[in-house]
């Protein structure tokens, strides 16, 4: 699936909203993964407060905002907030955070980043943060750079640079005879890397690691999770469909007392710059 980030077909509005109802229902996800998550938002979070990326006094815009996890903690400090998605769906989840949190300062823009035009829209260098954090959207040609058109100060994006999984690894070898590309995220970085240099920018990088055991239950709902992460994200459910027997039948010679233990790892970038 991440090696098909950057093909920009994937991204459409049915194949979001679709995945929307999975990750705000988080019903099948370890408690180590949902923690590990968790402590990556606030991370992230800490960084860009601790490093001056925004105060309290700043305007934000999210893209690919999703359910919301990132405009929730901005608007919590910052002035504004504007979170931007594909889908509609994942904006209704994130509305429903931000009313829950009792937030008044955010508001959410329904379109395709590749798709608004910032001077029509009244967006350029309208905001002191432009974040998007492992945002296939801004994967575009010009994505990056479209960033520094709406910042009047910082913008930041990251990256996976390495995403290990040993679970997944192992389903990769026993079903298609070959490891995971764990390493897939380098080249990406790198091309964002000297695309800014080009344009005149100086990026910093920065990296959080993270780890955790994770526990996936023997059922056929983790086989088909692994089984759609077999071939790009465009055409999971191909995958799901072919694969989810022979991956149910793997799953069962691994597990112990119905559970499957699964070590996963990653280095995320983070990339940032200002643009005054």
């Amino acid at each position: 699936m991440e090696k098909d980030m950057d093909n920009l077909e994937v991204h459409t509005k049915e194949l979001w909203d679709a995945r929307s109802v999975k990750w705000a229902a988080r019903d099948s996800e370890d408690e180590a993964a949902r923690q590990q998550n968790e402590a990556r938002y606030q991370y992230t979070d800490d960084f860009l407060w601790s490093h001056h990326l925004y105060d309290g006094n700043s305007e934000i815009l999210d893209i690919g905002c999703g359910l919301g996890m990132f405009a929730v903690r901005f608007a919590q400090k910052a002035k504004r907030v504007t979170g931007l998605d594909i889908s509609g769906k994942m904006l209704e989840y994130a509305r429903q955070s931000v009313e829950l949190n009792g937030l008044q300062n955010v508001d959410f823009i329904d379109m395709p980043w590749q798709d608004i035009d910032l001077r029509k829209s009244g967006l350029e260098k309208a905001y002191d943060l432009v974040f998007a954090s492992l945002c296939p959207g801004i994967s575009s040609d010009g994505g990056l750079l479209k960033m520094s058109q709406a910042s009047r100060d910082w913008c930041f994006t990251c990256h996976f640079a390495r995403r290990f999984s040993s679970l997944k690894n192992d389903v990769y070898l026993s079903i298609l005879g070959h490891p995971f590309d764990s390493e897939w995220g380098k080249k990406s970085i790198g091309k964002s890397v000297e695309e800014l240099l080009r344009a005149g920018y100086y990026p910093s990088l920065s990296y959080y690691d993270t780890q955790a055991l994770v526990e996936w239950p023997l059922d056929e709902e983790t086989a088909k999770h692994f089984a759609g992460h077999l071939g790009p994200l465009k055409d999971e459910q191909k995958y799901i469909d072919k694969y989810t027997g022979p991956v149910f039948d793997y799953l069962k010679k691994v597990a112990v007392n119905g559970l499957i233990r699964d070590e996963t790892e990653a280095k995320i970038a983070f990339l940032y710059w200002q643009v005054t």
